[in-house]
């Protein structure tokens, strides 16, 4: 079965005075693929979205608290001014002496967006239930994989539309990720849904 929707916005605000402001296009576009093999052992859903919106600008304030009670530690430069770049993870967790907070700046900048979820189960049960041997030994297991991925570019002229659309590529320059998370997850089941003994 497959879905997908096509969300198109086109965002005009009068308080701009600036004419060289870009065009507020924002658009999200998703789809959705579910699928089962004939006798239903293997299903799978994939869902593939990609935007373009906003998101607001955050810097990071770093507040002193007692002693090891915090995750970063400050080595000053010699200016005796605390700048950003001069607070790092210590592996002495004793001369942690700092947290960072991000401060909202009410700043917003263009982004745009890829995500894809995919999920497939293995349910050999389904064939092979009541057979003897390796295969009724196996009809007991059953198995589900999931792998997302979700990654945020600030929009920029040298990002290409194959960066957007590809989850995967990895040639992006770092200084235009806003965030990437990635994660693979698979579980094992034993006697899934069997009243007196399941794994």
């Amino acid at each position: 079965k497959l879905n997908w929707t096509l969300t198109y916005r086109y965002y005009e605000d009068d308080r701009i005075t600036n004419q060289n402001e870009p065009l507020k296009n924002y658009y999200l576009g998703r789809i959705r693929y579910d699928g089962y093999s004939k006798q239903n052992w293997i299903r799978w859903n994939t869902v593939y979205e990609i935007g373009a919106g906003q998101r607001e600008r955050s810097e990071f304030a770093f507040v002193q608290v007692q002693d090891g009670q915090g995750d970063y530690q400050w080595i000053d430069n010699g200016d005796g001014i605390p700048t950003e770049d001069e607070f790092f993870i210590s592996p002495f967790p004793d001369q942690n002496n700092f947290i960072r907070i991000p401060v909202p700046t009410g700043e917003f900048v263009p982004v745009q967006s890829t995500r894809l979820n995919q999920v497939i189960g293995l349910t050999p049960g389904s064939v092979w239930r009541g057979k003897k041997g390796i295969k009724g030994f196996l009809a007991r297991f059953s198995d589900q994989a999931t792998l997302q991925l979700d990654k945020e570019l600030f929009s920029d002229p040298i990002v290409t539309v194959g960066d957007i659309l590809n989850p995967f590529s990895a040639g992006v320059n770092d200084t235009l990720l806003v965030s990437l998370n990635v994660l693979a997850r698979n579980t094992l089941f034993f006697n899934r849904s069997n009243p007196k003994f399941q794994m």
